[in-house]
């Protein structure tokens, strides 16, 4: 028993001694190494901008703030050029700013944090479960702890596209990640887990538009932004206005899209394209071709290009429109099954000006599903393997 309770005590030290390490290494960077001298502002700057060269991969904006003031910022983009007045959506991290307009109510009186959402709710009520709905509150929204589970993450709607409304979302969001059912309703007893839910704050966004009779942008705009002099912050967005910064992925050709844009069963046959290395046959190569060439239209795209990269480490393309001329002089589409598998990257039918035979090409590149093609500028990038 002695030798128990020795062994009991040591593991509890040891417990306790890398909880406070942790703590210690996090708050205070014990154990961390600096990127600059601490002495040096010039070379803490020159740091981080050689840190958000080597690691952005989308737009990137940062300011660094020295005595309460402004000391530096740099601008990184692909695409579309950013800079310190673009517009960037955050995502969740609107979650915790969405609190703060709860609180708001809080101070008014017109809200009280432990009482039943129910209560506040005129539009729609959680469909009826196990539990006991009145224990859903707007604490344990705030915090995930309400038992809700839709799993959202939303994928969002792409420009251009319909929005769902609010009461048809939190019945069925139409826009849920994959292999998540999308319904906002109570699946865990109350209070005594965490899950992440979205959808918990779409319900706090319909609570204080049904509390408020404001729209929720409207609301917050007036009650948390206005007041901050935060006039460039909304939760509206134009993605089409010059200020806004393109998002991370939207001129990406990737599984999410192609769900939407192919068929069930050529999306089945790419999916398993990319994860198992299976063969794409021809009639699904044409409908995955259509559906990629009908999306990068939709997106600017004139021309498209099979790309990849030598061993030299630069890359290699040859762009191609999307259409031709007929015999008729008129225009005809020209993107199928054949020029998404298969291309001639060395351009060996004009090596000089002239033509040579297909056959004689030096090397052919091939579709590589595995990495999602993508636009840049005008041109639909596929990236592919020099075969």
């Amino acid at each position: 028993m002695k030798k128990l309770l020795i062994r009991f005590g040591l593991s509890v030290l040891a417990i306790v001694c890398w909880a406070v390490m942790n703590f210690l290494s996090t708050t205070e960077g014990w154990l961390l190494e600096p990127i600059a001298p601490r002495d040096s502002f010039s070379a803490f700057t020159q740091a981080l901008q050689g840190k958000a060269l080597e690691g952005h991969k989308g737009n990137l904006v940062y300011v660094v703030l020295k005595g309460g003031e402004i000391a530096d910022s740099q601008a990184f983009s692909n695409g579309k050029a950013v800079n310190n007045d673009t517009r960037f959506g955050v995502s969740s991290l609107s979650k915790w700013v969405t609190a703060v307009g709860v609180f708001k109510l809080v101070e008014q009186g017109k809200l009280d944090l432990d009482e039943p959402v129910s209560q506040y709710l005129k539009r729609w009520q959680l469909p009826a479960s196990e539990y006991d709905n009145d224990h859903v509150t707007v604490r344990r929204l705030l915090s995930h702890t309400a038992g809700i589970t839709d799993g959202l993450g939303h994928n969002g709607f792409a420009s251009g596209e319909e929005v769902q409304g609010l009461v048809s979302h939190l019945t069925q969001a139409q826009d849920a990640d994959p292999g998540k059912n999308g319904k906002v309703l109570v699946g865990l007893p109350l209070g005594e887990q965490w899950m992440y839910s979205g959808g918990s704050y779409n319900l706090i966004q319909l609570m204080i538009e049904d509390i408020t009779g404001l729209r929720f942008q409207d609301y917050m705009r007036q009650a948390v932004f206005a007041p901050l002099g935060m006039s460039h912050t909304s939760y509206e967005i134009d993605r089409k206005a010059a200020s806004t910064a393109e998002y991370f992925g939207e001129n990406t050709f990737h599984l999410d899209k192609m769900r939407e844009c192919l068929t069930e069963d050529a999306y089945k046959v790419v999916k398993s394209a990319i994860q198992l290395g299976t063969h794409v046959d021809r009639l699904h190569a044409d409908q995955i071709a259509t559906a990629m060439k009908d999306w990068a239209i939709s997106k600017g795209a004139t021309h498209y290009t099979h790309w990849f990269q030598p061993l030299t480490g630069g890359t290699a393309e040859k762009h191609d429109a999307f259409f031709e001329l007929g015999q008729d002089g008129k225009a005809l589409e020209r993107f199928g099954g054949n020029e998404l598998v298969q291309q001639e990257p060395d351009a060996s039918s004009f090596p000089s000006g002239g033509i040579r035979n297909t056959f004689e090409a030096r090397g052919y590149t091939a579709w590589d599903p595995t990495s999602p093609a993508f636009i840049y500028g005008t041109t639909l990038c596929i990236p592919t393997i020099f075969v």
